[in-house]
């Protein structure tokens, strides 16, 4: 008795705690103080930064269970839970234990926008049912009609091969730019050296290259106009030739349409209405035109080999011909809309995968246009991150000097 008198002197609480578990929680609840919650922006933004790579590669593992196709087979407003998910993937050995692996990898994905979420809560269940369907964004991890999407774009960002060299990127700081983070993961090899030998490689990228044209290209032909005028238009470095299909499905005047990449990528080109596969090295020789078209090819080389590849172009193209150039121009200012963010990522990756690779500003492209005999380059076009930029062959100069002529005296 003395005890429990003490008890409830020191901790005058005591007093109500049988009332207190009798009571519903709602006001248990009032009784209680609400719990402090401290937040730090900026240290949970980092530690948010420090954890950024879950999302990708959630996406990924997401892209390679094909999530977004059985979604989206299960109606455009439909909403499934990861168990109703798995039980539509062949091949996993515990469909069970499978689906609460799903759910956490979805629920990191609908925090980001990537998918709704739903909580269904039943009495009966241990724990709340979460139910998954698609956002806007889905719309371009889907195959669009024609069978293209961003997924391959993704996994190959995302593949192995090319995550290895991110390992690597502080030591080309301390090489002085001497040593490539893809040549230190992969014992000195370029990709493309590297692609040529791994079949897996190669048609992973070929995937890639040929969706991303698909969803990109058909945006931009449905504002620019300047292949209108191309007699005969080649691309350089066009992989198994979708650019050129539907180029010409949109400007079915141009006379001559010429495919030009590896021979090894040329050897699974399929037979295109129109379109001729040659087969080459743009660094030796480039076929002839009075058009060109480069896309998203520059940014996979150093200034010398873009001036090697350049050069060959002035040399092949036709008296005030048009080159045609796809790809990102590096912000010169201080920019960080989406449009940039993208542009200054792609120049990280082309740091990390291709040797002496970059995005460049439009005075890079400038100098280089101007070392290869081509008029300063025009941006006429952005999609998104890509600008379709425009140069004309400049007739380089004669040197010889004037002949003079002696008057009799």
């Amino acid at each position: 008795m003395l005890l429990a008198s003490f008890s409830t002197r020191k901790n005058p609480l005591l007093l109500l705690l049988p009332q207190t578990l009798s009571m519903p929680m709602a006001s248990r609840d009032s009784i209680w103080p609400a719990p402090r919650t401290i937040h730090d922006e900026d240290r949970q933004r980092i530690m948010e930064l420090g954890l950024l790579c879950n999302v990708p590669m959630a996406l990924t593992a997401a892209i390679r269970l094909d999530v977004f196709q059985i979604i989206a087979s299960a109606g455009c407003d439909a909403m499934l839970s990861a168990a109703e998910i798995v039980a539509r993937i062949p091949g996993c050995q515990s469909p069970a234990l499978g689906g609460i692996v799903l759910n956490r990898i979805l629920r990191v994905l609908a925090s980001r926008g990537i998918f709704r979420e739903d909580v269904e809560r039943d009495d009966p269940a241990p724990a709340a049912i979460r139910r998954y369907g698609l956002t806007n964004l889905c719309r371009f991890l889907l195959k669009d009609d024609r069978g293209a999407s961003l997924a391959p774009w993704i996994s190959l960002n995302h593949d192995e091969i090319l995550m290895r060299p991110w390992q690597f990127l502080a030591d080309a700081v301390l090489s002085g730019g001497q040593t490539s983070p893809f040549s230190l993961a992969h014992g000195g090899e370029h990709f493309f050296q590297l692609a040529s030998r791994s079949n897996r490689l190669d048609r992973l990228f070929t995937s890639a290259m040929c969706d991303h044209s698909m969803i990109f290209l058909p945006a931009i032909l449905d504002e620019y106009r300047g292949f209108a005028s191309a007699g005969t238009i080649v691309d350089v470095g066009g992989g198994v030739g979708v650019a050129l299909r539907d180029i010409l499905a949109a400007h079915p005047s141009i006379q001559h349409a010429i495919n030009f990449d590896l021979p090894h990528v040329i050897a699974r080109a399929p037979e295109l209405a129109g379109v001729k596969h040659v087969a080459g090295d743009m660094f030796d020789e480039i076929p002839q035109g009075d058009t060109f078209l480069i896309k998203l090819v520059l940014h996979d080389w150093s200034d010398d080999d873009c001036l090697k590849i350049l050069g060959n172009c002035h040399k092949s193209l036709a008296s005030h011909g048009k080159l045609v150039i796809v790809d990102a121009v590096l912000p010169s200012g201080v920019e960080y809309d989406l449009g940039s963010r993208h542009v200054l990522a792609m120049d990280l990756l082309m740091l990390s995968c291709c040797p002496g690779g970059k995005e460049r500003s439009l005075q890079d492209l400038e100098a280089l246009a101007k070392a290869a005999g081509f008029t300063p380059p025009r941006v006429v076009l952005t999609v998104d991150y890509l600008s379709v930029i425009e140069l004309h062959k400049q007739e380089k100069k004669s040197h010889h000097p004037k002949r003079q002529t002696c008057t009799p005296a």
